[in-house]
Protein backbone atom coordinates (compact mmCIF):
# COMPACT_ATOMS: atom_id res chain seq x y z
CA UNK A 1 0.00 0.00 0.00
CA UNK A 2 2.96 2.50 0.67
CA UNK A 3 4.36 1.95 -2.61
CA UNK A 4 1.69 2.41 -4.67
CA UNK A 5 1.34 5.52 -2.67
CA UNK A 6 4.31 6.41 -3.45
CA UNK A 7 4.04 5.56 -7.02
CA UNK A 8 0.24 7.98 -7.08
CA UNK A 9 2.39 10.58 -5.77
CA UNK A 10 5.35 10.22 -8.40
CA UNK A 11 2.77 10.13 -11.29
CA UNK A 12 1.35 13.63 -9.98
CA UNK A 13 4.09 15.24 -9.83
CA UNK A 14 5.44 13.81 -13.22
CA UNK A 15 2.45 15.37 -14.76
CA UNK A 16 3.45 18.35 -13.08
CA UNK A 17 6.70 18.57 -14.52
CA UNK A 18 5.24 17.41 -18.23
CA UNK A 19 2.48 20.10 -18.14
CA UNK A 20 4.99 22.89 -17.35
CA UNK A 21 6.40 21.75 -21.03
CA UNK A 22 3.77 20.82 -23.35
CA UNK A 23 4.10 22.45 -26.54
CA UNK A 24 7.67 23.84 -25.63
CA UNK A 25 10.22 23.79 -28.47
CA UNK A 26 14.09 22.99 -27.49
CA UNK A 27 15.20 26.64 -28.22
CA UNK A 28 12.31 27.87 -26.06
CA UNK A 29 11.46 25.17 -23.61
CA UNK A 30 11.08 25.98 -19.64
CA UNK A 31 13.15 24.36 -17.07
CA UNK A 32 10.79 22.02 -16.58
CA UNK A 33 12.90 20.46 -13.64
CA UNK A 34 11.73 20.70 -10.05
CA UNK A 35 14.22 23.48 -8.59
CA UNK A 36 17.42 25.28 -9.86
CA UNK A 37 20.24 24.67 -7.50
CA UNK A 38 22.73 26.61 -6.29
CA UNK A 39 25.62 24.55 -6.49
CA UNK A 40 27.88 24.26 -9.81
CA UNK A 41 27.82 21.85 -12.42
CA UNK A 42 30.83 19.50 -11.78
CA UNK A 43 33.11 18.87 -15.47
CA UNK A 44 36.50 17.54 -14.90
CA UNK A 45 38.12 15.39 -17.33
CA UNK A 46 38.07 12.70 -15.53
CA UNK A 47 34.56 12.90 -15.41
CA UNK A 48 32.17 12.20 -18.24
CA UNK A 49 27.96 13.43 -18.62
CA UNK A 50 27.22 11.37 -21.76
CA UNK A 51 24.15 12.24 -24.13
CA UNK A 52 22.45 9.48 -25.94
CA UNK A 53 23.26 9.22 -29.99
CA UNK A 54 21.29 7.98 -33.29
CA UNK A 55 18.06 7.96 -30.91
CA UNK A 56 15.17 10.21 -31.11
CA UNK A 57 15.39 11.50 -27.47
CA UNK A 58 18.71 12.88 -26.13
CA UNK A 59 19.55 12.22 -22.41
CA UNK A 60 21.85 13.96 -20.15
CA UNK A 61 23.13 13.32 -16.98
CA UNK A 62 24.45 15.86 -15.18
CA UNK A 63 25.77 16.15 -11.07
CA UNK A 64 25.11 19.40 -9.09
CA UNK A 65 28.03 19.64 -6.89
CA UNK A 66 29.35 16.60 -4.77
CA UNK A 67 29.67 13.31 -6.41
CA UNK A 68 30.95 11.12 -3.95
CA UNK A 69 28.37 9.47 -1.55
CA UNK A 70 28.85 8.12 1.61
CA UNK A 71 27.76 5.13 3.36
CA UNK A 72 25.61 7.07 6.25
CA UNK A 73 26.09 10.33 4.69
CA UNK A 74 24.32 13.37 2.85
CA UNK A 75 22.34 12.77 -0.29
CA UNK A 76 24.45 13.91 -3.72
CA UNK A 77 22.30 15.69 -6.22
CA UNK A 78 22.03 15.75 -10.21
CA UNK A 79 19.49 16.72 -13.15
CA UNK A 80 18.25 14.40 -15.59
CA UNK A 81 17.36 16.57 -18.94
CA UNK A 82 15.33 14.47 -21.60
CA UNK A 83 15.07 16.24 -25.15
CA UNK A 84 12.84 14.75 -28.05
CA UNK A 85 14.52 15.78 -31.46
CA UNK A 86 12.50 12.70 -32.68
CA UNK A 87 8.72 12.18 -33.86
CA UNK A 88 6.13 12.53 -30.91
CA UNK A 89 6.03 9.55 -28.74
CA UNK A 90 2.90 8.55 -26.93
CA UNK A 91 4.00 6.39 -23.78
CA UNK A 92 7.70 6.64 -22.89
CA UNK A 93 9.34 4.55 -19.57
CA UNK A 94 12.01 5.85 -18.11
CA UNK A 95 13.84 4.04 -15.41
CA UNK A 96 17.28 5.97 -13.48
CA UNK A 97 19.66 3.72 -12.44
CA UNK A 98 22.75 2.57 -10.02
CA UNK A 99 25.69 1.03 -12.32
CA UNK A 100 27.43 -1.92 -11.19
CA UNK A 101 30.23 -0.92 -8.58
CA UNK A 102 33.35 -2.06 -7.78
CA UNK A 103 32.06 -1.37 -4.29
CA UNK A 104 30.15 -4.55 -3.81
CA UNK A 105 30.85 -7.94 -3.72
CA UNK A 106 32.45 -9.93 -7.24
CA UNK A 107 30.24 -11.31 -9.16
CA UNK A 108 26.93 -8.90 -9.40
CA UNK A 109 28.87 -6.17 -8.64
CA UNK A 110 25.65 -4.49 -7.34
CA UNK A 111 25.78 -0.44 -5.93
CA UNK A 112 25.66 -0.14 -2.53
CA UNK A 113 21.77 -0.07 -0.44
CA UNK A 114 19.93 3.24 -0.36
CA UNK A 115 17.52 5.38 -1.25
CA UNK A 116 16.46 8.11 -4.47
CA UNK A 117 14.46 11.28 -3.79
CA UNK A 118 12.71 13.49 -6.91
CA UNK A 119 12.24 17.09 -6.28
CA UNK A 120 8.35 17.86 -6.32
CA UNK A 121 7.86 21.22 -8.21
CA UNK A 122 4.02 21.93 -6.70
CA UNK A 123 5.42 21.07 -3.12
CA UNK A 124 8.83 22.00 -3.42
CA UNK A 125 9.45 18.46 -1.18
CA UNK A 126 11.04 15.84 -1.91
CA UNK A 127 9.48 12.56 -2.69
CA UNK A 128 10.65 8.95 -2.39
CA UNK A 129 10.87 7.17 -6.16
CA UNK A 130 12.53 3.71 -6.34
CA UNK A 131 16.18 3.15 -5.97
CA UNK A 132 17.21 0.89 -8.84
CA UNK A 133 20.42 -0.96 -8.90
CA UNK A 134 21.59 -2.91 -11.41
CA UNK A 135 22.88 -6.72 -11.17
CA UNK A 136 23.45 -9.90 -13.03
CA UNK A 137 19.90 -9.44 -14.84
CA UNK A 138 17.46 -7.17 -17.04
CA UNK A 139 14.60 -7.01 -13.86
CA UNK A 140 16.07 -3.31 -13.20
CA UNK A 141 14.35 -2.11 -17.00
CA UNK A 142 10.70 -2.30 -15.45
CA UNK A 143 11.04 0.04 -12.84
CA UNK A 144 10.07 2.72 -13.84
CA UNK A 145 11.21 6.08 -11.93
CA UNK A 146 7.82 7.56 -12.82
CA UNK A 147 4.57 6.41 -14.64
CA UNK A 148 4.92 6.22 -18.35
CA UNK A 149 4.70 9.98 -20.00
CA UNK A 150 4.12 11.13 -23.66
CA UNK A 151 6.94 13.23 -24.77
CA UNK A 152 6.13 15.55 -28.46
CA UNK A 153 8.78 16.12 -30.43
CA UNK A 154 10.63 19.70 -29.64
CA UNK A 155 10.09 18.66 -26.11
CA UNK A 156 12.17 18.92 -23.33
CA UNK A 157 11.63 18.25 -19.79
CA UNK A 158 13.80 17.45 -16.52
CA UNK A 159 13.99 15.92 -13.21
CA UNK A 160 16.25 17.00 -9.89
CA UNK A 161 17.10 13.86 -7.86
CA UNK A 162 18.93 13.10 -5.02
CA UNK A 163 20.35 10.06 -3.55
CA UNK A 164 22.04 8.75 -0.67
CA UNK A 165 23.61 5.51 0.40
CA UNK A 166 22.26 3.48 3.83
CA UNK A 167 24.58 3.65 6.92
CA UNK A 168 23.86 -0.27 7.27
CA UNK A 169 24.24 -2.95 4.70
CA UNK A 170 23.61 -6.25 3.87
CA UNK A 171 26.70 -6.98 1.77
CA UNK A 172 30.25 -5.87 2.19
CA UNK A 173 30.87 -2.54 0.50
CA UNK A 174 34.33 -1.46 -0.42
CA UNK A 175 35.58 2.38 -1.34
CA UNK A 176 34.85 2.62 -5.34
CA UNK A 177 32.93 3.28 -8.05
CA UNK A 178 29.84 3.12 -9.81
CA UNK A 179 27.38 5.48 -12.69
CA UNK A 180 24.19 6.49 -12.91
CA UNK A 181 22.41 5.91 -15.61
CA UNK A 182 19.33 6.50 -17.78
CA UNK A 183 17.25 3.87 -19.97
CA UNK A 184 14.34 5.18 -21.98
CA UNK A 185 11.95 2.12 -22.95
CA UNK A 186 8.77 0.88 -24.70
CA UNK A 187 7.04 0.38 -21.26
CA UNK A 188 5.00 -2.08 -22.89
CA UNK A 189 7.34 -4.13 -23.83
CA UNK A 190 10.46 -3.13 -21.66
CA UNK A 191 12.71 -5.95 -22.40
CA UNK A 192 12.38 -6.65 -26.04
CA UNK A 193 10.91 -3.22 -27.10
CA UNK A 194 12.13 -0.18 -28.54
CA UNK A 195 15.00 2.47 -26.95
CA UNK A 196 14.19 5.83 -27.06
CA UNK A 197 17.42 6.94 -25.86
CA UNK A 198 19.79 6.86 -23.07
CA UNK A 199 22.44 8.36 -20.98
CA UNK A 200 24.97 8.34 -17.89
CA UNK A 201 27.25 9.73 -15.97
CA UNK A 202 30.51 8.08 -14.63
CA UNK A 203 32.06 8.25 -11.90
CA UNK A 204 30.07 8.34 -8.89
CA UNK A 205 32.58 7.69 -5.80
CA UNK A 206 31.47 5.59 -3.13
CA UNK A 207 33.34 6.01 0.27
CA UNK A 208 32.82 3.72 3.29
CA UNK A 209 33.29 6.61 5.58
Amino acid sequence: MLFNNRFTQAAAMAAAIMAASVGCSNADAPNASPATSTAPLVSASSQTASPATAMPVDVTVAPEGETTVRLGGPPIRFRVTLANNGADIAKLGMVVSLGHCSCGPPGASMMAEGSMRMLDPQTNEWLQVPYVREGTGMDYITENLVPPFPLSHGQTVAYQLEMAVDAEQDMTVTNGETSIGVTLTDPDDPMEGDRFGGGSYHPITVQTS
